[in-house]
C-alpha cells in the first residue's frame, strides 16, 4: 500500500493494478503460504480505498493468459532472474517479467511504481522496460520499515518469532 501513496506524488491519479503470477503460488515449507499469498483481493481491495487508489484492475487468469499460464510467453532475463534469490526460484522472474509486461500493455502507464524491497524484481523490471522501449518510467518506492527495523511487508505475516 505505500506504493500506491507514493503515486500521490507523482499524479492527481493513482490507478491500481494487481496480479497474482501463478509461478509465486505454490507449496512451499508453510502449507498455509500456497493458498493464501498474493490471494486477497477483497482485503486488497478495502486497503487500496483507504490510500486514495482512484482505480483498481484486477484482471482475470484467462485476460492475462488466454492461452492458459503453463503455455504463455516468457520473457527470458539472463544474469538477472536466475541469479541471487532468482536461483531458487527457477521459472518466477521469467513469469513475472510477462505478467508485468501484459498488465502494462493493457493499462499503459507513463509511471509505475515498484518496491525497492524487492530490489531484484526492481533492476528486472527496469531493464525489461529499457529493452523492450516500453514508454514507462519505473520508479523505485523506498523501503519502508517497521519500528524495530523490519521492512514491512504483507508477507511479514508468514513469521514466526524465532
Amino acid at each position: 500500500m505505500t506504493v500506491t501513496c507514493r503515486c500521490a506524488d507523482w499524479h492527481a491519479r493513482s490507478p491500481v493494478t494487481t496480479s497474482s503470477v501463478p509461478s509465486t503460488i505454490r507449496p512451499s515449507s508453510d502449507p498455509t503460504r500456497s493458498s493464501t499469498i498474493s490471494r486477497t483481493p477483497e482485503k486488497d481491495e478495502e486497503l487500496l480505498r483507504n490510500v486514495n487508489c482512484d482505480l483498481l484492475h484486477r484482471p482475470s487468469a484467462a485476460e492475462l493468459y488466454p492461452n492458459g499460464f503453463v503455455n504463455a510467453v516468457r520473457i527470458d532475463m539472463p544474469g538477472i532472474a536466475d541469479v541471487l534469490c532468482g536461483g531458487l526460484r527457477p521459472g518466477h522472474f521469467e513469469a513475472l517479467a510477462g505478467t508485468v509486461n501484459r498488465l502494462s500493455n493493457i493499462v499503459q502507464p507513463g509511471i509505475a511504481i515498484f518496491g525497492e524491497k524487492d530490489f531484484q524484481q526492481l533492476v528486472l523490471i527496469r531493464r525489461m522496460v529499457d529493452e523492450l522501449r516500453m514508454p514507462i518510467n519505473i520508479v523505485g518506492a523506498p523501503v519502508v520499515r517497521t519500528p524495530d527495523g523490519l521492512a514491512m511487508s504483507s508477507r511479514n505475516q508468514y513469521l514466526n518469532e524465532r
